[in-house]
């Protein structure tokens, strides 16, 4: 049974007023939605797996960095934090640091700095794009279906 029929049937039976004995019918009905929902549940925890590693490994180093404890609050806020910033602003973040980390490097090596050419924002977004596609492409948790 789909879970279109299902939702219809239930909804007509419900929709009566009247109270029922469920039969056959209304119990398949139920059993669709109900098996609907769980293959939906599964389906969103493999397509965000990988979130969810990054979620789990970054809480961890938040819990090292700030000395938490299991009931502390901060890690949980400080990933907040950052799953609200808009997109943008993340990549400008990871720009300046990586032309700060360039112009460093150029000062050690005692290059001049007049050979210095910073990342432009489009092109820090631009390879960004294709690092996440890799790494969704790599570690894709297709294995997962067979797990869960």
């Amino acid at each position: 049974m789909t879970v279109e029929k299902g939702l219809r049937r239930i909804g007509w039976r419900l929709g009566t007023g009247k109270p029922f004995q469920p039969n056959q019918e209304d119990i398949d009905s139920f059993n669709a939605i109900v098996d609907f929902v769980e293959n939906k549940q599964k389906k969103s925890i493999i397509d965000n797996q990988l979130f969810g590693k990054l979620y789990i490994y970054l809480f961890g180093e938040f819990v090292t960095y700030y000395k938490a404890t299991a009931m502390d609050s901060i890690p949980h806020k400080e990933l907040n934090k950052i799953l609200g910033k808009d997109i943008r602003l993340l990549v400008e973040n990871v720009t300046d640091r990586l032309n700060l980390a360039d112009m460093e490097a150029c000062i050690k090596e005692k290059e001049s700095l007049k050979q210095y050419n910073p990342l432009e924002y489009e092109e820090v977004a631009d390879n960004m794009k294709v690092m996440i596609n890799g790494a969704i492409n790599e570690f894709s948790p297709k294995h997962l279906e067979r797990i869960i």
